[in-house]
């Protein structure tokens, strides 16, 4: 994701100067770009993808959390509860910035219930009762977008996002993933 867009200074802990939110959130794009790969191949396994859609939910919430002062230990008692990142991130008007609807936010917090747990690591054979996929790609979507404003800035992630050489990492989610 390297264009010649200039962006602002990474931002790091207040406890740990090399934890820094550009490369998390980095990250959380290069998650939700193989879960896209995923897909694309044909391959729709649930457990899988909502493993891969969860984490990158997870880092893109920590990127912004630390761009808003959030420190490493934190951050770990945060540990990988995407309710309580959530929630965190809320307190600085994320979900506004990020336009999450109350469905999305319940999206968010279904998935939790198996991602902090690592059922997704771990799956067992059971019936996975949450939403599609589909849908929790639209809310990583949109959970990326915000932290990428609130790190990047919207004018910067607009260019980013509609660059061609970006097509397939995760600033888009291409056409030919079958989610």
């Amino acid at each position: 994701m390297t264009d010649d867009i200039e962006r602002p200074p990474s931002v790091a802990t207040p406890d740990n100067p090399a934890l820094v939110d550009r490369s998390i959130l980095e990250h959380a794009f290069a998650f939700v770009a193989a879960a896209d790969a995923y897909t694309s191949r044909g391959y729709p396994a649930a457990y899988v993808l909502s493993f891969l859609l969860g984490r990158s939910i997870e880092l893109a919430f920590k990127a912004y959390l630390i761009r808003h002062g959030a420190t490493e230990a934190l951050l770990r008692k945060l540990g990988h509860s995407l309710t309580e990142l959530m929630l965190a991130a809320e307190k600085t008007g994320f979900s506004s910035l990020a336009k999450l609807s109350m469905l999305d936010c319940d999206v968010i917090r279904v998935l939790d219930g198996d991602y902090r747990d690592k059922s997704f690591e771990y799956p067992e054979r059971r019936i996975y009762a949450g939403f599609g996929n589909a849908k929790v790609r639209i809310v990583a979507d949109q959970v990326l977008r915000g932290a990428a404003v609130a790190i990047w800035g919207a004018d910067q992630y607009e260019k980013l996002r509609v660059a061609e050489r970006n097509r397939l990492s995760g600033l888009v989610i291409p056409d030919d993933a079958q989610y």
